[in-house]
């Protein structure tokens, strides 16, 4: 008697044939379209390629810096994060140059492969019309500012290889190979490399396996468990690597702070109710932004429960916007770029809502035809015109303040300089704030592992520790510079936080430095700037500033 489970492939699991009524799209029109909507989507970036760096992308671009300079994650940088977007950012830089347009032109080649990674995706699932119209919402929602799009945040980052191992899943699912399945986890574990939210796609990955095999195939646990443990495995491999690289290189301990102690206080601060609020103020901006294509998503939600033939992609639709909407949810801060995780699903969405509508039978097929491409048209085009303002109409400095406000990453460019032009490469520079930005432009080390001073003032109970050991690590460098960054956002006091390192920091300067350099911020409008002896020859007039500070010579 044949074996039923004998080598013969299966048909993909995931994949759900189009229905036949569909009006067909050859693969050479499907192409076509996704090439202008690729190349569409980099024309858009390139409008960002000299937007100053903001804090996340100054803290990646720093790590990074100093992952080509040899040294390890959490020796010289502090934070929750694992290392994995700090390697790209090195990996961009080693290729394109250690400059904002060199980042950038990274994440314009990160972000093109993740449009044909939803593209591919789509098809499989949607058909090629569907997967067109998921690549093309993908495509402006993950460039939109709304979700701050433009710049490289880490979420940009997980996406790449999150989708690209569900591809290789619905691949190991349709031919049973343990090899397959494993390349689909390692894909998947690099996602949570990324950004630990990536681990969101991750339990879909089982989950969706576990469906496949058992629930809807009443497979044996016997017969399925080498697939299981080939694709977990996979999924632990690049953790295991990387953990067995920090123990080598002695920052295991801190590595467990960070990414273990501190991140569960730093998850717990946000009330249900406060996370609700953040919530719908975040996801109505979004909203607003590019209603059409919102729309068509919520349309094909709907077309998910009321059409019959959109009914067999339920589960795995619902599922993936599930899982992608936990993604977003980690200490209910719901911050506007980590909307981006779910933008592959609503794209999904999209393209079952233009299925849908493809079905409609009105004659000639022609006009049914170009009324889909119309669609697609207003939907890619309307959120370029409601951010015609930033695209085409500032230049990059300008943008950075429409989009930032008075946050200093304009300012930051202008005080690196000066900071690099009057040191030596070995000195260091601290700063009191969180712009990280500040040592990737000077090419200085920080004296100190904390880049960003949230966690100084942030009511949890490790707060008063590290602003000891910062100020212990600042005394024992002696940094040749010290920023003292006079901006709300850079710190984020509340009544609550612990107001012991002012006072330090006050003090420690009186005593070891003098004021070498003020940046002024204004509003929007302009920055006043005073360097050598005119920095401290008149009082500080402006709410926000930068305090650019130099070792005195006897110390």
């Amino acid at each position: 008697m044949k074996n039923r489970n004998s080598s013969k492939p299966r048909s993909p699991a995931i994949k759900i044939p189009r229905p036949p009524e569909s009006p067909p799209i050859s693969d050479r029109t499907a192409w076509v379209v996704l090439a202008l909507v690729v190349a569409t989507a980099a024309f858009l970036r390139c409008q960002y390629l000299h937007v100053p760096l903001e804090r996340d992308e100054g803290e990646y671009a720093y790590g990074g810096q100093l992952l080509l300079q040899g040294a390890p994650p959490f020796q010289l940088v502090y934070n929750m994060k694992l290392p994995g977007t700090q390697a790209v950012y090195a990996l961009a830089m080693a290729l394109f140059g250690q400059t904002i347009p060199g980042i950038r032109i990274g994440l314009l080649l990160v972000n093109a492969a993740t449009i044909l990674m939803v593209f591919g995706l789509g098809r499989r699932t949607l058909g090629s019309l569907a997967g067109v119209a998921a690549a093309a919402v993908f495509a402006i929602l993950s460039v939109g500012t709304s979700s701050l799009g433009p710049f490289g945040h880490a979420t940009h980052f997980v996406l790449l290889p999150a989708l690209g191992g569900l591809i290789l899943l619905d691949r190991a699912l349709a031919s049973g190979q343990g090899g397959a399945f494993l390349a689909a986890g390692v894909c998947l574990g690099l996602a949570v490399l990324m950004k630990q939210p990536g681990a969101a796609f991750a339990l879909f990955a089982l989950g969706w396996w576990g469906w496949t095999r058992f629930a809807r195939t009443q497979n044996r646990f016997t017969e399925r468990w080498r697939e299981g443990a080939a694709l977990l495995l996979g999924m632990l491999l690049p953790g295991i690597l990387t953990l067995a690289w920090l123990t080598w290189a002695g920052v295991f301990d801190r590595l467990w702070f960070w990414v273990f102690s501190y991140a569960r206080t730093y998850s717990g601060q946000v009330s249900f109710a406060e996370g609700l609020q953040n919530l719908r103020k975040e996801l109505a901006s979004h909203v607003a932004q590019a209603p059409i294509a919102w729309a068509l998503a919520g349309l094909g939600l709907i077309f998910l429960a009321a059409d019959r033939p959109s009914r067999s992609r339920t589960p795995f639709l619902l599922a993936i916007l599930g899982f992608s909407f936990l993604g977003v949810c980690p200490g209910l801060y719901f911050r506007r770029h980590y909307f981006i995780l779910m933008l592959p699903a609503v794209g999904l969405l999209a393209g079952v809502g233009v299925d849908a509508l493809a079905r409609w039978r009105f004659q000639p097929t022609i006009v049914r035809k170009a009324a889909l491409m119309a669609l697609l048209a207003v939907v890619f085009i309307q959120p370029i015109y409601a951010q015609r303002n930033i695209l085409f109409g500032q230049d990059p400095l300008s943008a950075a303040r429409e989009l930032y406000e008075t946050n200093p990453f304009p300012e930051s460019i202008e005080v690196a300089r000066y900071i690099n032009e009057h040191s030596a490469p070995e000195d260091t520079v601290a700063v009191f704030g969180s712009e990280p930005q500040i040592f990737f432009y000077s090419q200085r080390r920080s004296a100190t592992g904390y880049i960003y001073t949230y966690s100084l003032m942030e009511n949890q109970p490790f707060a008063r520790q590290m602003q000891a050991e910062m100020a212990q690590e600042v005394e024992q460098t002696r940094p040749e510079f010290i920023v003292y960054v006079n901006v709300f956002t850079s710190w984020l006091r509340s009544p609550a936080s612990e107001g012991w390192i002012f006072s330090w920091l006050q003090q420690f300067l009186e005593k070891n430095y003098e004021i070498v350099g003020v940046a002024e911020i204004f509003g929007r409008e302009a920055t006043q700037y005073r360097w050598g002896v005119q920095a401290g020859s008149s009082p500080i007039r402006s709410p926000a500033s930068l305090v650019i500070f130099r070792r005195l010579q006897q110390n």
